[in-house]
């Protein structure tokens, strides 16, 4: 029920494979953007209201990505889902824009998933 979905995908041969799913589904809504996620996030912003951000462990992409989507890339009530490794020393997130509220939070084995709310300013 998406209006439109853009997918962010690094690997060439996964972005292409993400365009034939697209295809075989008929998901004309759907677009694969094949570039770093902070390479498209510091091109100018569009609005999303659901973000996932999936970003390889232990690079320490999370606090780049989030801070680049809080200059307006979110929509107001906008919904973030991030995936991250647990462990002690990188599963926290430094500096989270203090507008984001969490809204779930669970562990399993060495992953952390958390959805975050934009609050209404």
């Amino acid at each position: 029920g998406a209006e439109h979905v853009t997918l962010i995908e690094l690997d060439q041969l996964a972005a292409k494979q993400l365009s034939k799913n697209a295809e075989l589904l008929k998901a004309s809504n759907l677009k694969v953007e094949n570039t770093s996620a902070l390479t498209y996030l510091k091109q100018p912003s569009k609005k999303f209201d659901v973000v996932f951000i999936d970003p390889p462990f232990r690079k320490q992409l999370v606090e780049q990505t989030v801070a680049l989507l809080n200059q307006g890339w979110l929509n107001e009530q906008a919904l973030i889902y991030i995936e991250m490794e647990s462990d002690a020393s990188s599963g926290v997130i430094n500096n989270l824009p203090e507008n984001w509220q969490i809204v779930k939070e669970k562990v399993a084995g060495q992953v952390s998933y958390r959805l975050y709310q934009l609050l209404a300013e």
